[in-house]
Formats: structure tokens, C-alpha cells, sequence
């Protein structure tokens, strides 16, 4: 009730934690990602987002 979810939610797990998603706003979340997905080149790469220190370099 107070984070406005009435009578379903969705569980998202990312690794050891998770949000609590009432179904219309990860409806419209979903959307909004997918649209911008769409709107990238096929040569794109989302590792560009990466902190170079946290990603594994093979050599």
C-alpha cells in the first residue's frame, strides 16, 4: 500500500538484490528500454558502460 501496489507485483532479482514492480510501471519501463534497444546500432556495444577497472581483459 505504501509504495502503491494494490494486488500484484512483480519480483525482479538482479544478483542479491531485488525490486518490487507494480506490473503497469514495468510494463512501461520495459518499453521505454526496448524503444531505446531499437534505436541502436547493430554494432553497438553496451560494454562501453563498463568501468574499464571492473571488466577482465583477456589477453
Amino acid at each position: 500500500e505504501k509504495i502503491g501496489i494494490k494486488a500484484e507485483a512483480y519480483f525482479i532479482a538482479s544478483g542479491d538484490t531485488f525490486q518490487i514492480w507494480s506490473p503497469e510501471t514495468f510494463q512501461q519501463d520495459q518499453e521505454k528500454t526496448n524503444a531505446w534497444l531499437q534505436s541502436l546500432p547493430e554494432d553497438f556495444d553496451p560494454l562501453i558502460y563498463l568501468d574499464a577497472s571492473d571488466r577482465k581483459i583477456d589477453e
